[in-house]
């Protein structure tokens, strides 16, 4: 997907965006607003990756959705923005915070 897509899109990219990189405020998200280099030093501060990371991160979520378009914000019931259909396994998420119960 080309980010100036996404750009031009960025509310409807945005539960996505979210959903992805948790650690992220609305506060930031706002700040965001599409614009990819906020972006990137967001994820950059919030999750302290080097910027290279935090470029691959967000090249990884935009291939993510190749040619396909999100779902209108809204849209659809409130349970298919949680199914694992919608998911992206967490493998794939290297800038996810994950926690586990048993440690």
């Amino acid at each position: 997907m080309n980010w100036r897509e996404i750009e031009a899109r960025w509310f409807e990219y945005l539960p996505l965006a979210k959903r992805r990189w948790l650690a992220l405020s609305d506060e930031q998200f706002v700040l965001i607003n599409g614009r990819r280099q906020l972006l990137s030093e967001q994820l950059q501060a919030s999750y302290g990756v080097s910027r290279e990371n935090a470029e691959l991160e967000i090249d990884r979520w935009c291939n993510t959705f190749g040619d396909e378009e999100p779902e209108p914000h809204g849209s659809g019931s409130a349970s298919a923005d949680h199914s694992s259909a919608n998911r992206v396994p967490d493998d794939r998420l290297p800038l996810r915070r994950r926690t586990n119960p048993y440690r």
